[in-house]
């Protein structure tokens, strides 16, 4: 299942799509987020118990369990219980799908995921890693420093090396003046390595 058909077609009564923002906690303090703008970050976590909670009532108010959970920061990958959560979530057959800029992630836990299928959409704002000049534009689009932003890009070899490609694995590109002229670069880089290509174009 791709990001872009899961919602279209007929929908049958009740919920089937869930978005659940577990922490707070991020490394980077990106312009334009609701959560650095509203001073949200940082302000703590869901405990394990509230997000299962959150299933409970979704499945007590649709008479069935969800299709797919987005798990949401902050960044989900600093969330001590996301490995706990997955469990129970495949326990209850909903499809896992994490949201992460990518930076807290380790071969190991890549693998882990890998091996349940569990859907990841990454974040990369420019079109070569490489290069100098994009590398320090996507620090600024992350609201961190250059080192931050390389090892944000290098993460996406963490994910590849554990075996991830489209349609498990996918890069959001939020679209904003500063990096609109990288974008068919940015897609040529996706394409070529496999990778799933999620767009979202900001107004600013």
């Amino acid at each position: 299942m791709s990001i872009d058909n899961r919602y279209q077609g007929q929908s049958s009564s009740g919920l089937k799509y869930g978005i659940i923002e577990v922490t707070t906690l991020c490394q980077f303090r990106c312009p334009g987020c609701y959560m650095v703008v509203q001073c949200h970050l940082n302000r703590g976590d869901m405990t394990l118990a509230q997000a299962i909670n959150v299933l409970d009532l979704c499945c007590n108010f649709c008479g069935h369990e969800l299709e797919t959970m987005d798990i949401l920061g902050g960044e989900p990958l600093l969330w001590p219980h996301l490995e706990m959560y997955i469990e129970e979530l495949l326990r209850r057959g909903i499809l896992p799908w994490v949201f992460t800029n990518m930076s807290a992630i380790t071969p190991e836990r890549a693998k882990w995921l890998f091996e349940r299928n569990v859907h990841i959409t990454g974040k990369l704002n420019i079109a070569d890693p490489t290069d100098t000049k994009q590398i320090v534009l996507q620090a600024e689009m992350i609201g961190a420093t250059v080192t931050a932003a390389r090892k944000m890009c290098s993460a996406i070899d963490v994910f590849r090396n554990a075996g991830y490609r489209d349609p498990l694995f996918r890069l959001q590109n939020l679209i904003r003046k500063a990096n609109i002229r990288l974008v068919p670069d940015f897609i040529r880089f996706c394409r070529s390595r496999e990778l799933g290509v999620d767009l979202e174009l900001m107004g600013s």
